[in-house]
């Protein structure tokens, strides 16, 4: 009840109708999705960046030094 009451003082106080605050709800839902995907992105992109370095580093243990390269 006690929320109900904050709830309605603050709608009020903004001169929200509960249109502006249905479209403020599909606003906020639409970023929370666009966010996931994002975050979902970045997951994705982080594992191909392991993987990677995992190839990276396993190949360059494999790797045979033949005196009289260049460097050496």
């Amino acid at each position: 009840m006690v929320l109900f009451v904050i709830f309605n003082c603050l709608v009020h106080l903004f001169n929200m109708t509960e249109h502006d605050i249905q479209e403020r709800l599909k606003s906020l839902e639409a970023q929370r999705i666009q966010m996931e995907a994002n975050l979902n992105a970045i997951g994705g992109a982080i594992q191909d960046c392991h993987f990677w370095l995992d190839k990276i580093t396993s190949s360059t243990k494999n790797v045979v030094k033949i005196k009289g390269n260049k460097g050496d």
